[in-house]
């Protein structure tokens, strides 16, 4: 059996339409005149994995290039990036870079898929990005230092959470530095830090933390973040709201709240592992959001929380958040409708989207059904219904 990996702080889509029903659709949205869920199909994508593809990943991401449809997917165990056709589901290559010398990128800890000659490497614990081709060649590294006595973010890239880079920019998410129990406000705290691939040059952007994030007891300060257009979307572990900016310094929040829960639960200052576990099996939270450029919508991951008994492996539940919705916003971000899952069947945290729509993993170890050999993606399909 494979191993299954636990990371405590990552929270971190296939359906036809024809173009006419696409545009159809959008019209409604934007009049808002209906409501939208989504349903599970029969529809599967199964990929077959060898002995040490972990079932369960915190970086994957779908692409399509030249014409054909791939899913990279990060194995963080092997330190390399599997490479599988969606089509025929097979597994093509992997992506082996090394660790230390000339051609080294230290421990990979995400990763950017631009093309097949430009794949962006986040190592863990550097202040460096790497560019690496399929072959794993280093075409140039990306060393962004150190900016005054300010420390930096080492950088990131989830499935949530992915590398964004535009104009030769790149933007990394940012956190709070230290032990973030101990913050009592977060709104000096910047959300981005800026690296310019061409001189190095980086800097942090002006948006924070909403004002008050923390006014209500402590909690955690993930996020997920996307980029659609010229708009940054960013959705909160604790918050109700989405927040859309397009130069992170005039921000826009627009309420996109789960009718499943009002409240979210709080954490004591320092709490320990056992404390800590407890409250992210039991608080709902908000995960992430994607797009849907091909029905023009949006999905908001919702863990929806769950109360825990004597037994109950922690750290199991806190991982595979077993009850769960997905909040369905239009191309306005207003909100259209939300699904909540059946109980642990899904993994929300592995997830993509095609042309079909969206797929969500279903290597949930609570779910009756669980295979680790393979990697198994369900199609989840939009439908709308008239009010």
């Amino acid at each position: 059996m494979k191993k299954i990996f636990i990371s405590g702080l990552c929270l971190v889509v296939i359906i036809p339409f024809l173009s006419c029903e696409n545009s159809s659709k959008q019209e409604i949205s934007e009049s808002r005149n209906y409501t939208a869920n989504l349903f599970v199909t029969d529809n599967k994508l199964i990929f077959k994995t060898d002995s040490v593809t972990p079932a369960s990943s915190d970086c994957l991401f779908a692409h399509d290039i030249g014409g054909k449809r791939y899913l990279s997917y990060l194995n963080k165990s092997n330190n390399e990036i599997v490479i599988f056709d969606i089509d025929s589901q097979q597994q093509l290559y992997k992506i082996k870079p090394e660790k230390e010398g000339a051609q080294g990128v230290g421990t990979i800890n995400g990763f950017y898929f631009s093309s097949f000659d430009s794949i962006y490497i986040c190592p863990k614990s550097k202040k460096s990005i790497f560019i690496i081709d399929k072959e794993s060649k280093l075409l140039k590294t990306i060393n962004y230092g150190k900016n005054g006595d300010q420390p930096i973010p080492s950088p990131k890239s989830f499935t949530n959470l992915p590398l964004l880079i535009e104009n030769n920019k790149v933007f990394l998410p940012s956190f709070p530095f230290g032990n973030w129990s101990n913050y009592n406000s977060l709104s000096e705290v910047p959300l981005c830090y800026m690296v310019n691939i061409s001189n190095n040059d980086s800097r942090y952007l002006n948006m924070t933390y909403p004002e008050g994030y923390l006014n209500k007891g402590n909690t955690e300060p993930t996020y997920g973040r996307i980029k659609v257009g010229s708009k940054f979307i960013y959705s909160f572990f604790a918050d109700h709201y989405i927040y859309i900016t397009k130069d992170h310094r005039e921000v826009k929040k627009l309420m996109a709240s789960s009718e499943f829960f009002e409240e979210f639960k709080y954490l004591k200052k320092n709490p320990d592992m056992q404390e800590y576990s407890k409250f992210r099996c039991e608080t709902p939270y908000y995960s992430s959001i994607i797009y849907d450029k091909n029905r023009k919508v949006y999905y908001r991951f919702t863990s929806l929380g769950v109360e825990i008994e004597t037994n109950d492996n922690l750290a199991l539940i806190s991982r595979f958040s077993p009850n769960a919705s997905i909040i369905i916003l239009d191309s306005l971000l207003n909100k259209i409708g939300e699904t909540k899952l059946p109980f642990g069947r899904f993994n929300i945290s592995n997830y993509f989207v095609t042309n079909e729509g969206l797929y969500v993993s279903e290597n949930n170890p609570m779910n009756e059904n669980y295979l680790d050999e393979n990697l198994n993606f369900t199609l989840l399909k939009l439908s709308y219904n008239e009010k």
